[in-house]
Parts: C-alpha cells; sequence; structure tokens
C-alpha cells in the first residue's frame, strides 16, 4: 500500500506502475470546477482495471454525482467510517478487482482461441475438400476392383459366407440344443467306432499299446472293404494331434475294459429289447425280452435309444438299472423317455353387451309390402356404454417328442374385434364403449358401431345426390337408377337400379329391381326382387316372388309364401320356398349348404393374390436381367481399367526415358517418346471416360432395381392383406353349419337343378310339399351322397 499527499505525485506513480497495477485507489472527495475532471477520472483512464473507492461526507453526496458518474467509481464509504468498514470494502474492492481480472483473462483466451478455430476450420474446409477428392478417386477405384472381383469369381464368391444354421441345416442338425446334443452324440459314436476297430484288432493275452501308425491304420479305409463301414479318412489329421499322454489315458482304458462285451456281440443283445411309441412319440417303453441274457447292462440300453433316435425325456441310469434286475425279468415294460406335452392356445372370445342379432320385423300389409315405421323396441344406448369386451387369445406352447422333434401347435382364433363409427376402444383395446347416442350394430366383419339415423325427404336421385353416410339412413321413396347408397343400415321403399353398399341390414318396403349391385353384411328384407343381383354375408326374407335375379346368401333364403322363376339362388343355411317355377319360366338353380358367396370372394381374392405374385415373378425377373447387365458391365469396367492400367504404367516408363534424354541432342528420338505419351494419355483418358459412363449406368441400373424392390416390397405387403382378408373369410364360414336342405311349402317345378356340397341333382317331375336334403350312405367302406326327396 502506498500513500501520497499529493494527487499528481499518485497519478505518475500509478502510470509507472501499469504493469504491475494497484487493485485500489481511495481519494477524498475535492470540490473542484464544472468540466474539470477528477482524480479518480484520470486515474480510470491510467489504469482501467483498478477499483476506485471515494470517501465523502453524506452532505456532499449531491454535490459529486457527476463525478461519480465520469469517473466510474465502484463504491463510496460515507464519514465517518469504522477500520472495520474500511477492511469490509477493501476485502470487496479486492475480490471485484480478481474477478475482472479472470474475466478479461477468459476473455483474451476466447478470443485466441477462436482466432485458433477459424485457422483450423479454415484448415480442415482445405483438407475436407481434398479428402472429397481422395475418396472420389479411392470409391472409384473400389468400384474398379469390385468389378474385376465380380468378372473374375461372379457375384456368388463376394457374398457373406453361410450362417452357422445353414451349415446344420445342410448336414440334417436342427439348430437348438437338442440339435446339438444329437449331433454330439453322433460325432462320439463315430469317434468311439474308430477306437473300436482299433481295439478289435489287439492281443487280448498282449499288453496294449497304441502308436500313432495304429491311429492311422484305422482311420484310412483299406481296399476291399465295403460301402457301409464308416469313411474316417476325414479324421486322418487326428492322430498327429493326439499326445503322448492322450495315447497312454486311451492305453489305460483299453486295458481296463478288456472285459467289456464286443460290439458285434452287442449288437446280438439289442435284440432282444424292443421299443414301443404312444401315438404322438410323447413317451417311449421300453420292453425286455423273455430270451435275453444275464448279460444286458445300461449302456446297451443307451446304445439301443441312441439307435432309435430317442434323446429328450429319459430316464435316470439308476431307474434303467432297477428295471433290468427286477421288472424286466418279469415281462414288465419301463417307461424309458417322456417328452414335454404341448399347451394347447387359449381362443380369443368376445362378449357384447346388446342384441347383435336384431332385425326390423316390420309390419306386414295384406299386399305383402312391409311398413318399417312402426320399429318395436329397437336397441337404443347412451353415451359411454360398454358395448362389448374381448378375451384376447393367448398362444400355445409347442411339446418335444422323445425324439426331439417339436410337437407343433395350431394358432389361436383371434376374432374380428373393431370400433367403428360412434365407438372407442380402451387402451388396452379391450373394450369398446359408445361415444354418442343411438343403435348399437355389429356387422359381419366384427366391427363394433352406435349409428346415429339420418332420414332423408322424398327419394335418393338427382336433388339429394349420392349418400355416403356412417349411420342409418331411412329414404321413404325410393332409391333411384344410377345413383349411391353406403351406409351402415339402410331402409327405403323401393331400390329401383341403384347401388348399395351396406354395413348393417337392407330393409325394402316394397320391392328391388333392376339392380345389379347390392352388397349387404346383414340382413335383407323386401317384397320382391326382380332382375337383380345380391350379396349377402346374412338372411333373405322375400314375400312375394324373386324372379329373373341371382343371389348369393352365407345365411337362409326364406321365400315360404312366395315364388322363384327363372333365378339363381345360393344359400349356405339353406332355402325356404313356396313355389319353385312353372312351366312358362326357364329352370331356377338352386344350391344349398355351399358357401358361394364366400366362395366367389375368396376366388377375387385369390385371383388378385395371383396377379400379385406374377407381377412378382416379373419384377423379378427384371431385376435378374439387370443384375446380368450390371455383371457385364463389369467386366467391361475391368477390361477399361486394365487398359488404363497399362497406359499410365507405360506412360511412367516412357517419361524416365524422355528424361534421361533430355541431356542429349536426339531430339528425333524425345518427340517421338513425347508422341508415344501424348497417344497413351489420350488412350488412358478415353478408358477413364467409359469406365465413367459405365459407372453412371451402373447407378442407374441399381436405381431401377432399387425401385423394382420397393414394388415388389408393396406387393408382398398387399398379398399379405389379402391372405388376412382370407384367413377372416375363413373365420365367417366357419361361425356357422351350412345346411344342405331345400324346403317347398307349395309346388317344386320339374327340371329344377338343386346343388349341395357333394351331389347334384335335376328333377325329372315335379313335386308337391316336400324337403329335398343331401344324406351319406356307407356302402362297403365308400361313402355316397345322395338329395333325398321327402
Amino acid at each position: 500500500m502506498d500513500c501520497f499527499a499529493s494527487p499528481v505525485d499518485g497519478l505518475q506513480h500509478l502510470a509507472q506502475e501499469s504493469a504491475s497495477p494497484y487493485f485500489l485507489i481511495i481519494e477524498g472527495y475535492v470540490e473542484i470546477e464544472q468540466g474539470q475532471k477528477t482524480i479518480l477520472a484520470k486515474a480510470k483512464e491510467i489504469s482501467p482495471e483498478t477499483q476506485r473507492l471515494l470517501v465523502a461526507e453524506p452532505s456532499a453526496l449531491p454535490s459529486f454525482v457527476n463525478a461519480i458518474n465520469s469517473a466510474g467509481i465502484n463504491a463510496c464509504l460515507p464519514l465517518p467510517f469504522t477500520d472495520e468498514d474500511l477492511f469490509v470494502q477493501v476485502r470487496l474492492r479486492h475480490d471485484e478487482y480478481e474477478a475482472g481480472r479472470k474475466i478479461k483473462n477468459l476473455q483474451k483466451t476466447i478470443r485466441r482461441q477462436n482466432k485458433q478455430l477459424f485457422q483450423i476450420a479454415g484448415n480442415l474446409r482445405k483438407k475436407e475438400t481434398q479428402y472429397a477428392d481422395q475418396i472420389q478417386q479411392k470409391e472409384k477405384e473400389i468400384r474398379v476392383l469390385e468389378s474385376r472381383l465380380k468378372s473374375i469369381f461372379g457375384d456368388d464368391e463376394l457374398e457373406r459366407g453361410p450362417e452357422l444354421k445353414t451349415l446344420l441345416e445342410k448336414e440334417n442338425i436342427s439348430f437348438n440344443s437338442l440339435g446339438f446334443r444329437q449331433a454330439f452324440d453322433d460325432l462320439k459314436e463315430r469317434v468311439s467306432d474308430i477306437f473300436l476297430t482299433i481295439l478289435s484288432k489287439r492281443d487280448p493275452s498282449e499288453a496294449f499299446t497304441l502308436s500313432e501308425k495304429d491311429l492311422f491304420d484305422a482311420l484310412t479305409p483299406h481296399t476291399g472293404q465295403s460301402d457301409d463301414i464308416i469313411d474316417v479318412s476325414e479324421y486322418e489329421s487326428l492322430a498327429g494331434l493326439l499326445t503322448p499322454e492322450f495315447l497312454n489315458v486311451l492305453v489305460w482304458r483299453a486295458n481296463l475294459e478288456s472285459e467289456r462285451v464286443s460290439d458285434e456281440k452287442q449288437q446280438d443283445v439289442l435284440g432282444y429289447f424292443t421299443i414301443e411309441f404312444s401315438d404322438n412319440r410323447i413317451r417311449a417303453y421300453i420292453r425286455l425280452g423273455k430270451d435275453a441274457p444275464e448279460t444286458v447292462t445300461v449302456y446297451m440300453v443307451e446304445r439301443l435309444l441312441h439307435k432309435n433316435g430317442i434323446i429328450f425325456g429319459i430316464v435316470e441310469d439308476s431307474a434303467i438299472e432297477e428295471w433290468l434286475y427286477g421288472d424286466a425279468r418279469k415281462g414288465e415294460k419301463l417307461l424309458i423317455a417322456e417328452g414335454k406335452e404341448s399347451v394347447p392356445p387359449k381362443q380369443g372370445e368376445i362378449h357384447y353387451y346388446f342384441p347383435t342379432n336384431f332385425k326390423r320385423a316390420g309390419r306386414l300389409n295384406p299386399d305383402g309390402s312391409i311398413d318399417f315405421r312402426d320399429r318395436g323396441d329397437v336397441p337404443y344406448v347412451e353415451e359411454a356404454i360398454l358395448l362389448a369386451s374381448k378375451i384376447l387369445p393367448e398362444p400355445g406352447k409347442p411339446g418335444l417328442d422323445v425324439k426331439g422333434m417339436e410337437i407343433p401347435v395350431t394358432e389361436p382364433v383371434d376374432p374380428g374385434f373393431s370400433a367403428g363409427p360412434g365407438t372407442r376402444f380402451n387402451e388396452e383395446k379391450t373394450e369398446i364403449f359408445s361415444t354418442t347416442r343411438g343403435e348399437p350394430h355389429l356387422d359381419v366383419t366384427g366391427v363394433v358401431s352406435v349409428n346415429k339415423e339420418f332420414k332423408i325427404e322424398g327419394d335418393v336421385g338427382f336433388e339429394t345426390g349420392n349418400i355416403d353416410f356412417n349411420g342409418n339412413v331411412i329414404v321413404p321413396g325410393t332409391v333411384k337408377e344410377g345413383f349411391k347408397v353406403k351406409c351402415v343400415s339402410l331402409t327405403a321403399k323401393e331400390i329401383c337400379g341403384a347401388q348399395v353398399d351396406l354395413s348393417g341390414d337392407l330393409n325394402v318396403s316394397m320391392g328391388i329391381m333392376d339392380t345389379k349391385l347390392i352388397n349387404v353384411k346383414g340382413n335383407i328384407q323386401a317384397k320382391y326382387i326382380h332382375n337383380s343381383t345380391i350379396n349377402s354375408f346374412g338372411d333373405l326374407t322375400v314375400q312375394k316372388e324373386i324372379v329373373d335375379s341371382t343371389i348369393y346368401l352365407s345365411g337362409a333364403c326364406n321365400n315360404e309364401r312366395g315364388a322363384i322363376l327363372n333365378s339363381t339362388v345360393s344359400a349356405k343355411r339353406g332355402i325356404k320356398a313356396g313355389i319353385v317355377g312353372n312351366e312358362s319360366a326357364a329352370p331356377s338353380v338352386l344350391t344349398v349348404g355351399v358357401d358361394e358367396h364366400l366362395i366367389r370372394l375368396g376366388d377375387k381374392i385369390k385371383s388378385k393374390l395371383s396377379m400379385n405374385r406374377s407381377m412378382i415373378k416379373e419384377l423379378s425377373s427384371e431385376i435378374s436381367q439387370m443384375k446380368e447387365v450390371d455383371k457385364w458391365l463389369h467386366g467391361t469396367i475391368t477390361g477399361n481399367a486394365h487398359i488404363q492400367d497399362r497406359a499410365q504404367i507405360e506412360i511412367r516408363e516412357l517419361k524416365k526415358k524422355r528424361s534421361a534424354l533430355d541431356g542429349t541432342k536426339d531430339a528425333a528420338a524425345v518427340k517421338n517418346i513425347s508422341d508415344t505419351i501424348r497417344k497413351l494419355e489420350k488412350k488412358a483418358k478415353n478408358a477413364g471416360e467409359k469406365i465413367n459412363e459405365w459407372f453412371e449406368r451402373q447407378d442407374q441400373i441399381h436405381h431401377d432395381i432399387s425401385k423394382k424392390e420397393i414394388e415388389i416390397e408393396a406387393l408382398e405387403n398387399s398379398n399379405k392383406q389379402l391372405v388376412e382378408e382370407l384367413e377372416y373369410l375363413e373365420q365367417i364360414s366357419n361361425k356357422s353349419e351350412p345346411i344342405p336342405t331345400l324346403s317347398i311349402s307349395i309346388q317344386i317345378q320339374s327340371k329344377s337343378k338343386i346343388k349341395a356340397p357333394h351331389s347334384y341333382k335335376i328333377l325329372e317331375k315335379s313335386f308337391s310339399r316336400c324337403l329335398i336334403r343331401e344324406k351319406s350312405r356307407d356302402e362297403g367302406g365308400i361313402l355316397y351322397y345322395v338329395l333325398e326327396i321327402d
């Protein structure tokens, strides 16, 4: 600490000590004239980092505010003050000064590092450019080398080697612990046979010795050996790997087992055992013959099990030994091995909490029309009501038989369960709740919905346009020709030439006429049907006639009071008709017990599947052709790369020769070499341009292959969805049993054609009030099917 009587002396000393500045200047306040600088202001100019502390009377504070601002004073200490006050201020100023110096040094370091980073970034950009050029060149070289390899070896040699699983499958070894165990046992058996061959040749009366020559003799097949003897030539190198210590162990064990039964005798003894398997080979039993010798052992039983491929669930040796010396002699069999039973899958279940088979019966008028205005007790739900719950399917667990083979289990049935309009799933997607008020509905595909009602005034025609509504539609008039209605359920007076696509029911007060596209997932009711084509998953009820129409039903056809004339009607659940045919109409074709509706849908899906598979095959063929072109390009690139390499090598050699001639006067030779170099450079350049051209063509081929592979993937995904649709159709078909029955309440005309699942009949005469159904007969073990008329 330094004290100065004169401010001038203090400022001079402060300037001289700039290399090692003071951290604090303390000054008492002195009144100065306006415009003059204070001592602390001048000190700030000399040493900005030094802290400045002003000491003054509190009464003088207003008059030195400007001085404080101009000098940037860091703190004021009012008079009077104690020593402690001064020490506190000095410590604070010192800390502030040190912090300021650290910040300044840090900022200086940051500026220096930023400068260095800027330089590094600049250098990296330069290197990046250089490396990019080098990478591009190296990639080109790699592609040339790959082309050479593919040209020489082909694509197959460059692919990854086969995986362990593939190698094992080629050897018929299962890729699991049991397969590994069986393979190990096989190897153990083969090695055992090798050494038994050696042991069989020794003289029992002599001490046994073993040399490498003995092993080579045993491992090498001799001339004249039969084909069924094990070929052990692949183990010839084994003898050279055996240490003397290991050979001594083999000799020791051979001498200890001198009394062991020979292999041939063992084979004879094995004939006294019999193995019995349960139906699914989940259990294996062993039985010992009555004339079996006393020398049978556990080892022989193990050999028998191995010979029969029994590797899983074998009982302990102690149990076998106990049986051999006990119940075996009494003719009792032993459960020698027991596999693991498969666990069947748990099928999925759905529980519905509303009537799922509700039908709008309507009121039948005297003229045969149906009045659907009086709908009776229609199911109705409020918001947030539980509509359905699902018990998820659980997969089964495959079992293992005693031979280690898997006992497969079927996949569990997972019934369709979807939340349609007006409903929602819970988080687990195991429950469906209503989200609005309305009529609950379940369609044949498992979609649960709550439907609001949309009533149209009059007809569906030009005034309304086509109708597409997620709910029930009521049309008091006619759905006219050329218009479409897509909704859940449709109630209309009449349908004339329209297209109808419903996930629910179709209720028509009068009739359906000249309509060639009606697809309904629910039930259909109408007064009559004329010249129409109908497909439905449900039942069809018609009060009057069905004329000139084609109908395919997964349910039943109910027409007990009406007539079927010149029509084709197929119903899986049977047909009930009043009159079929007359003398003036062409014969009708009636099919019962066959779901031609689902068969036709399945055929469409299979046709699409077949088309997709053909496209996949065609695209795969195109990809193969492109790969052949790509392979040819590899060869061409290799040839041009060789030309380029040779030209560059010759250029380097010629440049050396030209350099050697530069000091001589042989200008003609120099000119000749230069001309040759130019020709070679042109040759190398042309080859390089061709290589680049072929690379571009290869890139285009790879791009086209990638596009076609994406198309194949899309087609395969489409096929997967189509297969799932087929499986779902099968689930729907399995929900109900076919009923191959035709019930006639009035009369069926002669020449009517009747089809059933296994039989076909053309009536030779007319029948009244009869029941025609398919029955089976067993004659001499052969099953016959006939259509009987009762």
